[in-house]
């Protein structure tokens, strides 16, 4: 088993979450008769199995991993075209390669899994010890549509969980500013009483009806902004959980 980091597991896990892939590996060993199929993640310096149907058998399966420069996905990562071929060993060109013989195959395909803008994931292969007829126009447009259709679920899947990620930030966010306003109206009340009970002292002492008319507006206007503060912290204690505040007869609030 390979050492996995926590990107690539990532990876291995978004194709387990693709329930059509095992289909697809079904219906292209069945179809093409080669009993290894697999969708493998290509890196610059990786090559590790996410998924496979393995009648060989070879023994790989998610996790396994082979040394990137002994495959042919190395090159179709960097940018080459499809690899398919009936019999390595009467090959004109992929006889004189060494993974063939290395790993003991002889009919072979590779296509790239590219999600829709274009960016490279991996191959969607499958390969037989035994020489099978595969390189035809049936298999080609096969191979490619299955894998656009791998990689159009993996931009669906990354589309849904940056929508995701996005709501629970904005839910943490939401969740701190109202706390944040809880704690800013308790705060507030206690400057406030101290207004109010200040402005009533000066409306029992006014030495004239100007000074008892500002005291009085004074009082109003702290008044009112307690009745703000109050209608706001009945609106976080909703939101946070802690309910709503009751007004029962003389004004006293539960």
């Amino acid at each position: 088993m390979a050492d996995i980091d926590q990107t690539l597991q990532a990876d291995i896990d978004a194709i387990a979450d693709i329930a059509a892939v095992p289909t697809i590996l079904k219906i292209l060993s069945k179809t093409t008769g080669m009993r290894f199929s697999a969708v493998a993640r290509v890196t610059e310096a990786r090559w590790i199995v996410c998924s496979a149907l393995d009648n060989v058998p070879y023994g790989m399966g998610p996790g396994s991993e082979l040394p990137i420069e002994t495959t042919f996905c190395d090159s179709i990562r960097a940018g080459g075209p499809p690899v398919l071929f009936d019999q390595a060993s009467t090959h004109p060109v992929y006889s004189q390669h060494p993974s063939p013989k290395r790993y003991g195959l002889e009919s072979y395909a590779s296509f790239p899994i590219r999600l829709p803008d274009g960016s490279f994931f991996g191959t969607l292969c499958a390969l037989d010890p035994e020489p099978i007829e595969v390189d035809t126009p049936d298999n080609r447009e096969m191979f490619e549509l299955f894998a656009n259709v791998i990689g159009h679920h993996l931009s669906t899947r990354n589309r849904m969980n940056a929508a995701l990620s996005s709501l629970h930030e904005e839910r943490a966010v939401s969740g701190l500013r109202e706390q944040f306003i809880a704690v800013l109206g308790h705060d507030l009340r206690t400057p406030l009483g101290a207004i109010r009970n200040g402005a009533q002292v000066l409306a029992r002492s006014a030495v004239d009806a100007r000074s008892a008319k500002i005291a009085k507006l004074i009082d109003g206007s702290a008044t009112r902004m307690s009745g703000l503060i109050d209608d706001v912290l009945d609106f976080t204690r909703g939101r946070l959980g802690g309910g709503m505040a009751l007004e029962i007869g003389d004004g006293a609030r539960l």
